[in-house]
């Protein structure tokens, strides 16, 4: 039973979260997991394969990320599976919406 719930808990959380910032939560572990040496590694064996205009448009993405908004406070890993762990709660007792009330919701904007 507790695995039943478990699994419509996180159907609602896919839900809530939506594929995308699952997806991006998964591809920022990953990263973050990654040594710098190895994403060193990845890009000086990628960045060949672009073209030269390619090439340049990375470039001037990773100088924005350097333009970052200063003031910005980013939370720590303890912070944010706090949140986390709140919204699965929040979830589980039946505070939240469905996947189809958000996508009518969207709808009309």
């Amino acid at each position: 039973m507790h695995n039943l719930n478990k699994q419509k808990t996180n159907a609602c959380l896919d839900h809530t979260l939506g594929f995308y910032g699952n997806f991006l939560y998964f591809r920022l572990f990953k990263i973050t997991a990654m040594t710098t040496t190895d994403l060193k590694k990845q890009v000086d064996n990628y960045l060949p394969l672009l073209s030269a205009k390619q090439q340049t448009l990375i470039l001037e993405m990773i100088k924005s990320f350097l333009n970052v908004d200063k003031d910005t406070k980013r939370i720590t890993r303890k912070q944010y599976n706090k949140e986390i762990s709140e919204a699965v709660a929040r979830i589980e007792k039946g505070n939240s919406v469905s996947h189809k009330d958000a996508l009518k919701e969207l709808s009309k904007w």
